[in-house]
């Protein structure tokens, strides 16, 4: 069962070339607080991503809101020990050699949002993501289905 979801924030939630929120990036995050997902954002913490976060309102959605030097699986397993099995987890990213291979290798389900410049991105070795969507909103079935205990 679903309960517990890592977002990335550049390209995921936040284009950086359009300087506004992906299509449908509040109405999901909106869904998934009525649902009871506790959800965590990490990103890099490299200049003005700070200022996205409040710009755009996310922290109220978000359990924890981590800006972080360098997305590993060890900090990927710190954070989900914090909140959920790996079981329980998803990781929701669009760059298959950062987020995804940690969401991989910590044994959480992945979901790669293709879109923007990592949209063609090959995956290398252990960075193939669970599922790919093309919007946020492909992500809302992905997680029912979770939810109710299928795969």
């Amino acid at each position: 069962m679903a309960s517990f979801i890592i977002f990335d924030l550049n390209r995921t939630l936040y284009d950086p070339d359009r300087d506004a929120l992906m299509p449908d990036a509040l109405s999901v995050l909106e869904r998934l607080r009525g649902l009871g997902i506790c959800l965590v954002l990490v990103s890099r913490d490299e200049r003005g991503r700070d200022g996205v976060v409040e710009r755009f309102a996310l922290a109220p959605f978000f359990s924890e809101v981590l800006l972080v030097n360098e997305k590993t699986p060890e900090r990927f397993a710190e954070i989900i020990a914090r909140y959920a099995t790996p079981q329980e987890t998803i990781v929701v990213g669009d760059y298959p050699d950062d987020e995804i291979r940690c969401g991989n290798a910590c044994g959480a389900i992945t979901v790669r949002l293709r879109s923007g410049k990592f949209r063609d991105a090959v995956a290398g070795a252990g960075a193939e993501a669970t599922y790919g969507i093309d919007s946020l909103e492909d992500l809302l079935p992905i997680v029912e289905r979770y939810r109710a205990g299928g795969v």
